[in-house]
């Protein structure tokens, strides 16, 4: 089964998601699953797209455990793992960036180069 991966509070689609999941139902099962569901009802897909998970950065921690989750169930993420941990990485640096907050990347480089 393919599962888009949403939010709690966006579990709805609308638009041109609406027309992916038609298109995807059509090639194999489709379900909407919501990331952080207490039931791990994404356990049962086979493959997980990332539509919408706009709560993540509300709960930075549990949704990157999430990601690792779903690779060590074997699950494929079409959205890279790598790349969303990267995306939520850089979030965190331009917010601490603004803070004035003095640190360095684990690279060793200033933020911002």
């Amino acid at each position: 089964m393919i599962g888009l991966a949403t939010s709690r509070e966006l579990p709805e689609l609308s638009g041109g998601e609406q027309l992916l999941y038609q298109e995807l139902s059509r090639r194999a099962a489709c379900a909407v699953v919501i990331w952080d569901d207490p039931q791990e009802a994404w356990r049962s897909c086979s493959q997980i797209i990332i539509r919408c998970t706009w709560d993540y950065s509300n709960h930075l921690p549990r949704f990157l455990t999430w990601i690792d989750d779903v690779e060590k169930a074997g699950i494929r993420l079409h959205t890279l793992q790598k790349l969303c941990a990267g995306i939520v990485t850089r979030r965190i640096c331009v917010i601490l960036r603004r803070a004035e907050f003095p640190f360095r990347t684990r690279r060793g480089y200033p933020v911002g180069r």
